[in-house]
């Protein structure tokens, strides 16, 4: 166990005492004390609203991306941060809409916290996955998306209306992220499916992440892209490491790197 700077401080001042009693001069140096962290001065909220991914799941003992990032703000601003993360595995943006109904626990949450993150949509596209895999989408094999990213633009802008409501239109620091596929991917979503679905899944994500980017941006809250993070600029990057064993959520890894992308946007700057 380390001892406290008061006590090395007193055990040196007793050592160079009783030196001088026996006549011998004490030639160890005095550490100065330790330097004090400066007083955290105030208490933030994070919340986080969303699906499966803030939720972490299917990865066991994980830190969840909002739990990093609440660090992060902590160790940044010198404040404590009290982390609510309200994700719900399997919830569409049509789920997170109803459930900021007025005097509703989570809307209550949206209320009073400092910081919010919204991660929802990629589960609304799953029906139509259905259609698509069963080649049943016409002579546009990603038409089967087009209603549903129609229906995505209008609920998102409806759910970033209420928040602003709520938050006596405070949209700065609502940070709304993209997806880097919002179907499986990598390795898993290769021995599935093959290399043709990585490029359509990759293609409709895009485009679900320029409707989540341009709502967002249209109502001031803050995109956060995590395409990139992911599969790079270009969508060559294979994503596997940063994904848990089913292909569709982020491991521990993936969770860092989200973490990482959520600081850069919030304007701390990147994590070392």
């Amino acid at each position: 166990m380390r001892q406290s700077p008061r006590f090395v401080a007193s055990t040196t001042v007793l050592l160079a005492l009783a030196g001088a009693a026996a006549g011998c001069t004490s030639t160890a140096p005095v550490k100065d004390a330790a330097p004090v962290p400066p007083p955290i001065t105030q208490s933030l909220t994070l919340t986080a609203l969303g699906d499966s991914i803030p939720a972490a799941a299917n990865c066991p003992g994980c830190e969840s991306f909002v739990e990093l990032f609440g660090q992060q703000i902590a160790e940044r601003q010198g404040a404590h941060v009290q982390v609510l993360d309200l994700g719900v595995s399997g919830w569409t943006s049509q789920d997170v809409l109803d459930s900021l109904a007025p005097a509703s626990a989570d809307a209550e949450a949206v209320r009073s916290s400092d910081v919010l993150t919204i991660t929802i949509g990629a589960n609304d596209f799953y029906p139509d996955l259905v259609s698509y895999l069963a080649d049943d989408c016409g002579p546009e094999p990603l038409a089967c998306f087009d209603d549903e990213l129609a229906g995505l633009r209008e609920r998102l802008g409806t759910v970033l209306s209420l928040v602003g409501d709520l938050r006596d239109e405070r949209l700065s620091d609502v940070l709304v992220t993209g997806y880097w596929n919002v179907f499986t991917d990598g390795a898993v979503a290769d021995e599935l499916y093959g290399a043709q679905f990585l490029q359509d899944s990759a293609a409709v994500t895009r485009r679900v992440n320029s409707v989540i980017e341009s709502v967002s941006t249209a109502l001031g809250a803050t995109y956060v892209d995590l395409f990139e993070p992911f599969k790079g600029a270009e969508g060559a990057n294979d994503p596997t490491a940063l994904l848990a064993d089913d292909g569709d959520h982020p491991n521990q890894a993936g969770h860092q790197k989200i973490s990482e992308a959520l600081v850069a946007a919030a304007g701390y700057g990147t994590t070392s």
